[in-house]
């Protein structure tokens, strides 16, 4: 980071178990500039763009908090258009989602008491965002935090045995969709697709690299490309693990709610795991079609814990994050929690190498 890019990182807001860890950089509004118009908080960040991908490259992560304009869904959108100012949709992904704008959508609906793994997103495919953006609309009364773990402290922290096995035979996500969803369940075929065409889904998924083989009852069974365990970031050139593995796996609602201290809720979703018949709805193989084995899970996600910091939303915070650099997630909480997102595609402004696999 250059000289001057940065002034000392302001008071800790955060606390984690990573002695030293300087993510996010807060930037907080004082009372002065707490009333700032939205469009002067659009200039100056526009101004500032150079010294936004600074903290960015540098911590991970960035986020605003005490600005008065920062409200609505609308106002977000604008933000994030100026940084950089093409907005990508989440066609593909796993996240259920509710339009807020058009580069606006929730950043999960999925039931509050189930926590949400770590993960980059969309990093089961080819296309991925470079940076995100999370609002908070509505803070909830308790828990809902966002973690955020260092990837690049992650893939150092993965055993050598394990990252050598996922970096030479790469990842491969399979799911099983359906047509329609349940009141509680993953996305659907249509939703995974923006169509309920079959012929625009055979289409699209071929021109993706996707396998696509239906089943009886209008099920599909959706096959990724196969992508590398790690990447080398486009910029920065530093290695991150990039996968989630752990995360899209049958044996990971266990392991989330075991880590997040709820024994007997593990011990009833294991049971549903044995009394479910045919294949599972998510599963990520080796990029060979190989079962990855659990302890090799358990080891990364041992890693990823290690490295995860938290922070308490407060309403108005808004969160900048680098999709390569910082996993996140979502804790279980009580109350109302609406928290909002947009996914920012690659920046054209500044010099990038392809992110590639390692060697």
């Amino acid at each position: 980071m250059p000289e001057n890019a940065a002034p000392p990182f302001p008071p800790p807001l955060l606390r984690g178990p990573v002695p030293g860890f300087r993510a996010p950089y807060l930037v907080q509004a004082d009372a002065e500039t707490a009333a700032m118009p939205l469009e002067e908080i659009r200039e100056r960040l526009a101004a500032g763009r150079d010294w936004v991908r600074s903290v960015l490259f540098e911590r991970g992560a960035l986020l605003l908090r005490g600005f008065d304009a920062l409200r609505t869904a609308e106002g977000v959108e604008a933000v994030a258009r100026t940084l950089p100012p093409r907005l990508m949709d989440s066609r593909g992904g796993t996240s259920v989602r509710s339009q807020g704008t058009a580069g606006v959508v929730t950043a999960s609906d999925a039931p509050r008491f189930f926590p949400i793994g770590m993960h980059q997103e969309l990093s089961y495919q080819t296309e991925v965002p470079d940076r995100l953006v999370f609002f908070c609309e509505t803070p909830p009364r308790r828990g809902g935090q966002t973690p955020l773990a260092d990837m690049r402290a992650v893939y150092r922290r993965v055993p050598e045995d394990v990252r050598a096995r996922f970096e030479s035979r790469g990842c491969r996500l399979q799911r099983l969709l359906a047509l329609r969803r349940r009141l509680i369940g993953p996305r659907t075929w249509p939703e995974v697709f923006g169509t309920n065409d079959p012929r625009v889904v055979e289409r699209m998924a071929a021109e993706h690299g996707w396998e696509v083989h239906w089943l009886p009852g209008s099920k599909l069974r959706l096959l990724n490309e196969v992508r590398p365990a790690s990447l080398t970031h486009p910029v920065t050139g530093e290695r991150v693990w990039f996968n989630q593995a752990h995360l899209l796996h049958p044996s990971a609602i266990v392991a989330d709610l075991q880590a997040e201290g709820r024994p007997i809720a593990a011990r009833l979703a294991a049971l549903a795991g044995r009394l479910r018949r045919g294949p599972a709805r998510y599963e990520t193989t080796f990029g060979d079609g190989g079962s990855i084995p659990e302890a090799d899970l358990d080891a990364i996600r041992r890693a990823i814990r290690a490295e995860i910091i938290l922070f308490d939303w407060r309403r108005g915070d808004l969160l900048l994050l680098d999709n390569y650099l910082m996993a996140h997630g979502r804790r279980p909480y009580g109350g109302r929690r609406r928290i909002l997102a947009s996914l920012l595609g690659a920046d054209a402004g500044i010099p990038r190498a392809q992110a590639t696999a390692a060697s």
